[in-house]
């Protein structure tokens, strides 16, 4: 995973799900960091305190779907590489 914070921060988040390396966290002054693989949006992340708001694209209005609140960064960054969320996303 690559991030303009630290290369190394999410390489286990996303190890056997999809390549690591084609991953980069992007700051956003909008929406926190974008998660981004081979440049396609998977989601963004927020930043809470020491918590972290994982969110998926939805179509518009509306503006993410919510898909928790993680202690760990890693762990938030994983979620958005779920199935569920990361089919309808990489089809498109």
């Amino acid at each position: 995973m690559q991030t303009s914070e630290n290369t190394a921060v999410g390489q286990a988040a996303v190890a056997g799900v999809l390549d690591p390396n084609l991953v980069t966290l992007t700051p956003s002054s909008l929406i926190g960091f974008m998660i981004l693989y081979r440049g396609v949006l998977m989601g963004w992340l927020q930043q809470d305190g020491t918590h972290w708001n994982a969110y998926a694209p939805t179509k518009p209005p509306n503006a993410g779907e919510h898909l928790g609140i993680f202690a760990c960064r890693d762990r938030a960054v994983r979620q958005a590489f779920s199935p569920a969320v990361r089919q309808p996303a990489l089809a498109s």
